[in-house]
């Protein structure tokens, strides 16, 4: 067998192959179908000329020779099929038209060769073959009709390659450089018709064997190398090993007779050692090439990704989960060159991840949180991989998987050029989001390593975050607890000592009102002396007060027992009996009766899981709060700085509560809401920051107050709102869970 026809069969054999696996991959695609009977037709060609190479006959030669050119006018149209397909354009009437031409100058092209010798002469010896072709009359009509539907595909490629960007554009890209090694090796096969020989014959047909595997890669793979690395790659693993197989060759053809006169009839040997030295070498040369062209190439990559994994090291030293979300989209956007970043971290109270941080993307409220089951979530947890979009859209494409909809939407809405999951063991928290490289390049297999390296360390950084958050409230509801036992315990010994003078102090009034004014009235009655009777009737009312003064100051001393008194941790707890409680005590501190204070609260509610005393000091702080808002309203109406009201009655402070189900848990909702003077935006974005306060003076507020609320309320894994207006008044909501499953 001739090395022509050697590899002619090696074409035929391996086309058939890539193009039955390509088929077999996605049947359904359109796509791989027309890649399939693309390659099958070159693998046809490739076996005809094989056999016409070889044949031991002339009319078989013959007969191959013609059938082979039925495949040569088939090939270019086929091409150009499978462009319009892949680019989505058969459907536009100007290629539909060409098209259609071609296919009918094609048949009929295939009908003259094998109906007559105008395109295929004869056969004859030549070229060192037993028999091989003359070209007809007509021949050049079919090399012209070849090239220009294989030139037409190559610049439809390079149109689509201008106007594209990302994964897309390197896919065009290898089909594009792929096609032109393909054409440019398989357009030698015509020129030995005419008896002339040109590089790369008799082995052109290999080239169009690295062609269909070039395309075959484009089709199915999604993640390609980039198309600047496999040039570089190729182009160096050629250079040096056409050193490395030239050398000991040029020198066995070349320096024969040189090597003759040294080394006598073993001058064979020389070539032969200098072949093995340079294959030894070889490997090492290529990969050091390899690498010194990587490194230029890919200096901004590499750069930055040493720089993420850098910052990747350093997360877990952040211990504010705010500010680490903000260092990395800032470092995402920065050092990548990318258009937009966002994180997304799993709620568990919401079952959903929601967007915690973005940078220079404008979310709408559809993206900002995805359910456990959406897409794109049980995307990430089944292949825990990044998911890059246009990977996505081009399955969609190929595909058209009705599954795949859904997905590609959701990348759509985020912008999304890829999403790299964050994961702790199996559970995914959290993922990035990133956008398009301002570049125009992809992301590459080393940015997805890289980057899901970052995005495994953010979520190690995120949890970090979590503990320590969790610890800093276990901390102060401990705090919370240490001042309660301590004020409790103060409070019982002290209560006691003070109960104690306030019973004899209540028990010396009463028995002087008895024992020792009582004879005193009698007298005066008797003398009708009415100066000392009335000094004795205001001495007995001012005796009297100062019983009444004892009793009040023996309940505020109960009051403060009570409130110092700490629940037993979370347990059934009536919110009217906590707010009642609340009441009694702060109309010891506030004057109540200075505003109007309105407790709709129903005595039925249901219980909730919460801490009594806990309950009792979010309400005291709020109706302090309200009472303390209404009087700077009526200071700032004093001092000219809000218009008076044409009426004079008095602010006002109502509570409030109800049942309220959501996402099937029960929940009772707390309503404070007060006519003081509400809060300017400026003020509302400060009030649960420790230690600010609006207050005159740190005896009328410390600032911790509503810090101190909100994190009660998270203990209770409530949630807290508020509205306010300045000038008109503000209202608290609170949502407490009434079941055990939803506290600590």
């Amino acid at each position: 067998m001739n090395p022509f026809a050697l590899s002619a069969y090696v074409t035929s054999l391996a086309t058939t192959l890539i193009g039955l696996f390509v088929y077999l991959k996605r049947p359904a695609s359109e796509v791989n179908r027309s890649f399939f009977i693309y390659s099958g037709t070159i693998a046809l060609w490739a076996l005809l000329t094989a056999s016409h190479s070889i044949a031991g006959s002339e009319w078989l030669s013959l007969y191959c020779a013609r059938l082979m050119h039925v495949a040569v006018a088939l090939i270019p149209v086929l091409f150009f099929h499978f462009v319009l397909i892949l680019l989505e354009s058969e459907n536009e009437s100007r290629l539909r038209l060409i098209l259609h031409t071609g296919y009918a100058m094609a048949v009929a092209l295939g009908l003259g060769c094998v109906s007559g010798d105008l395109f295929v002469h004869r056969v004859r010896p030549k070229l060192g073959y037993q028999y091989f072709m003359d070209g007809g009359m007509f021949y050049p009509l079919l090399i012209a009709f070849f090239t220009l539907f294989s030139l037409i595909g190559l610049l439809l490629l390079l149109k689509a390659i201008r106007g594209s960007k990302g994964l897309r554009k390197v896919q065009l890209q290898y089909l594009f450089w792929g096609s032109l090694i393909g054409y440019g090796f398989g357009s030698s096969n015509f020129f030995p018709v005419y008896g002339v020989t040109v590089f790369p014959y008799p082995y052109g047909s290999f080239g169009i064997t690295a062609y269909v595997l070039i395309m075959a890669y484009a089709v199915i793979r999604h993640r390609l190398l980039d198309i600047n690395i496999a040039m570089t790659r190729t182009g160096i693993f050629i250079l040096v090993y056409l050193v490395i197989l030239g050398l000991p060759f040029g020198l066995g053809i070349w320096g024969r007779l040189w090597l003759q006169n040294f080394f006598g009839e073993w001058w064979w040997v020389f070539p032969q050692v200098v072949c093995a030295v340079t294959a030894g070498i070889g490997p090492f040369l290529y990969i050091g090439l390899q690498q010194k062209a990587e490194e230029a190439l890919l200096k901004h990559q590499r750069r930055y990704q040493h720089t993420l994994l850098q910052a990747s090291r350093g997360m877990t030293l952040v211990k504010d989960l705010d500010h680490l979300l903000k260092l990395t989209v800032y470092i995402l956007t920065r050092t990548i060159r990318i258009s937009h970043a966002s994180v997304y971290i799993f709620n568990e109270r919401e079952k959903a991840y929601q967007q915690r941080k973005s940078r220079l993307l404008v979310a709408s409220s559809e993206i900002l949180q995805f359910a456990e089951d959406a897409p794109l979530v049980s995307c990430l947890k089944g292949i825990h991989a990044p998911v890059i979009a246009e990977e996505i859209r081009l399955r969609a494409s190929l595909e058209k998987e009705g599954s795949i909809a859904p997905l590609r939407e959701a990348l759509e809405r985020l912008k999304a050029a890829v999403v790299v999951p964050s994961f702790i063991r199996d559970q995914m928290i959290g993922f990035l989001v990133l956008g398009e490289k301002r570049s125009g390049q992809i992301y590459t297999e080393d940015d997805l390593n890289t980057l899901s390296t970052l995005a495994n360390q953010a979520a190690l950084a995120f949890e970090n975050c979590e503990f320590i958050k969790k610890v800093e409230q276990t901390q102060l509801q401990l705090f919370q607890a240490a001042k309660m036992a301590d004020l409790g315990t103060m409070a019982s010994g002290i209560g006691h000592q003070i109960n104690n003078r306030l019973a004899v102090i209540k028990m010396a009034a009463e028995s002087i009102v008895r024992a020792e004014l009582a004879p005193i009235l009698e007298v005066a009655g008797q003398t009708k002396n009415e100066k000392l009777r009335e000094l004795a009737v205001k001495t007995r009312q001012s005796l009297e007060r100062i019983s009444a003064s004892a009793t009040k100051g023996g309940e505020v001393v109960r009051a403060l027992l009570d409130f110092s008194h700490l629940s037993e941790g979370f347990q059934e707890t009536s919110l009217p009996k906590a707010l009642e409680q609340s009441i009694r005590l702060l109309e010891f501190k506030k004057e109540l009766r200075d505003i109007d204070l309105q407790n709709l609260v129903p005595p039925d509610l249901p219980p909730i899981w919460g801490n009594f005393t806990q309950l009792e000091e979010i309400m005291i702080n709020l109706l302090d709060n309200g009472y303390d808002a209404i009087k700077m309203k009526e200071e700032a109406r004093e001092r000219g700085e809000l218009p008076k009201p044409p009426n004079s009655s008095k602010g006002r402070v109502t509570v409030s509560a109800q049942p309220l189900q959501r996402d099937g848990k029960s929940f009772i909702e707390l309503t404070v809401k007060d006519t003081g003077i509400g809060m300017t935006p400026e003020t509302q974005k400060e009030i649960f920051v420790p230690f600010f306060t609006l207050k005159a003076t740190s005896i009328k507020g410390t600032g911790l107050g509503l810090y101190v609320i909100k994190q009660m309320v998270l203990a209770h894994q409530g949630e807290l709102f508020f509205e306010s207006e300045y000038g008109k008044g503000t209202t608290f909501r609170i949502l407490f869970p009434t079941r055990k499953g939803n506290t600590p």
